[in-house]
């Protein structure tokens, strides 16, 4: 009996189970074999008397959904029993899927009848022509393909026993070497990227950084067939697919796909965020603190301005990289009731679209010019001029007159909130006189006032021998060049040996024109060392303050109309 097993050198390329359909054959001469389907294993009996050769066929399937099969012929000889040394090599197949390096047996399916030790020659009788080839002399081999190969190739090789005489025998290895594995990135370093937001270059920023991902899984990207990548990596990089989250950051899927010659692909998935955590740019922003003039009456109105100003100009000026100018959102801690002693700082806040914030400060200050102070002079002696004087008549302006008078010298004395008594000032010698200092302080209204004035109380009372009756104030004014009315006049005291000082306010207490030595001179320009350039005042109603010094007459006040068209 011969025992032998048919699917010692058949191989499925895909790696499938492979079992034997055909288990009970008959071979060409009548003898009936049978073949296990799982092992493929037989054992055959020659008929009595029989020699030469016999042969049956045999089929092979795999598991495949539709199954894959094949049909091979095994050939026996059979030989007289006479004492012929013989030793038997069969051809072997090996295969490989992935390029790498095979390793086998050449001598597992050989054999002695004569049961005599076989040796492999190391030295193969015909090379292989795509690798390189290790044989040893137990007929263990290795087999190292070339760089990016896959087909196939052979080598042959002899073996022979230690019987006398010695026999050999030669017999293929056939090797094929298919390619079914895709690319090795696993030591790829390509991962998610976050980078600042750069507004108009992110799409610039992001095309660089596609263009560096393929570049490195081109280098990292490995396949023992395919040993070169170059080029062969692709990416659906599309700057349109950029999903924005806030302003102009957001985040991009890109993936890539990395294709070896045989068509195995492997890919992977990046994913770009593009963040945005600069505060907007404030620093061409001019945002001052500022003084302005105010009144009770405006100062809330020019508070409100101001603060309105600097939004407007918070808006043009402060820049982001990654919001524009218009969807900046400008806010402030801004509140007219938070004004103490006429000054406020207020804090601006530009936020960005993505929540980044810039805050800039600026101090408010109101100072109220609008109303001043006239010194005055009293003769203790003289008995209107020192009579009880009400502190008021001290102030030119509009105020609200809800403030506080207070001595600032060593003498007098505030009576009932705003009066002074000037015989409560004692005077020594004759030709006496003391100065008394006072200061008034308003400041309910956001616009303080802080001012201060002085009444000389003396006993010189040298008084001239005019009166308030014979005083004559212009309340009337059309300087246009045609001598009525051309010019602010006081008349009826030109022989008294006064000296004049006009005071000319607009309504809301802002001085348009002072003189402290007036001459009848003026014909409705604006002072310019008072108010600014020296222009002609609008027409309006205009109120004078006349203090005739040393006249013993209180100050005089009234309307002027001013028509200058």
């Amino acid at each position: 009996p011969v025992d032998g097993n048919v699917l010692v050198n058949d191989f499925d390329p895909d790696g499938d189970p492979i079992t034997v359909t055909t288990t009970t054959v008959t071979t060409a001469e009548g003898v009936v074999v049978d073949i296990d389907p799982n092992t493929g294993e037989y054992t055959y009996t020659p008929m009595d008397g029989f020699t030469g050769e016999d042969s049956f066929e045999y089929t092979i399937c795999d598991n495949a959904d539709p199954a894959l099969c094949d049909t091979a012929i095994v050939v026996i000889t059979v030989t007289q029993d006479i004492r012929i040394n013989i030793t038997v090599a069969n051809d072997d197949a090996y295969y490989n899927n992935n390029c790498d390096t095979i390793s086998g047996d050449v001598s597992i399916n050989d054999s002695d009848p004569e049961g005599d030790t076989q040796s492999v020659n190391t030295t193969p009788v015909d090379d292989v022509d795509n690798g390189t080839l290790v044989l040893n002399d137990d007929g263990t081999f290795t087999y190292t393909p070339d760089d990016g190969f896959t087909g196939t190739d052979s080598f042959i090789y002899s073996v022979c026993d230690d019987g006398t005489p010695q026999a050999c025998d030669q017999a293929t290895v056939y090797i094929l070497i298919t390619d079914n594995t895709p690319p090795d990135i696993m030591s790829c370093d390509v991962n998610d990227t976050t980078i600042e937001c750069d507004g108009e270059n992110n799409e610039l920023l992001a095309t660089e950084w596609d263009a560096q991902n393929i570049a490195a899984f081109e280098a990292c990207a490995f396949d023992f067939c395919d040993m070169d990548l170059s080029g062969q990596v692709t990416s659906d990089y599309d700057f349109d697919n950029f999903m924005i989250s806030c302003g102009s950051s957001g985040s991009l899927e890109v993936t890539y796909t990395i294709t070896d010659d045989s068509g195995n692909s492997v890919s992977a998935m990046v994913t770009l965020t593009i963040v945005d955590t600069t505060p907007p740019n404030v620093d061409s922003c001019e945002i001052e603190d500022m003084t302005i003039s105010c009144t009770s009456a405006n100062a809330e109105e020019i508070a409100d301005q101001w603060h309105l100003d600097n939004i407007a100009a918070l808006q043009q000026c402060a820049s982001d990289g990654c919001t524009t100018n218009t969807n900046l959102s400008i806010t402030s801690d801004y509140d007219f009731d938070n004004i103490t002693d006429g000054t406020t700082s207020v804090e601006y806040f530009i936020s960005d679209e993505c929540g980044n914030i810039s805050t800039i400060v600026a101090q408010l200050s109101l100072e109220n010019t609008a109303v001043s102070t006239n010194n005055v002079s009293l003769c203790v002696s003289n008995s209107i001029e020192s009579q009880v004087f009400n502190l008021f008549d001290l102030l030119s302006g509009p105020y609200e007159g809800t403030g506080t008078w207070t001595v600032t010298s060593t003498l007098g004395e505030v009576q009932n909130g705003n009066f002074f008594d000037p015989l409560s000032i004692e005077l020594f010698g004759t030709d006496a006189s003391e100065t008394i200092s006072f200061n008034y302080s308003e400041e309910g209204s956001g616009c303080p006032i802080d001012l201060d004035a002085t009444i000389e109380i003396h006993n010189r009372c040298a008084v001239l021998p005019c009166g308030e009756e014979d005083v004559s104030i212009s309340t009337f004014l059309t300087p246009n060049g045609d001598i009525h009315n051309e010019y602010f006049e006081v008349n009826g005291v030109e022989l008294c040996g006064y000296t004049i000082d006009v005071k000319i306010v607009n309504r809301w207490g802002a001085i348009v024109y002072e003189s402290r030595d007036y001459q009848n001179n003026w014909n409705g320009f604006v002072h310019g060392s008072s108010l600014g350039s020296a222009d002609q005042v609008p027409s309006g109603t205009y109120y004078y303050v006349v203090v005739l010094e040393n006249s013993g007459i209180r100050p005089l006040t009234g309307p002027l109309y001013i028509g200058t068209e």
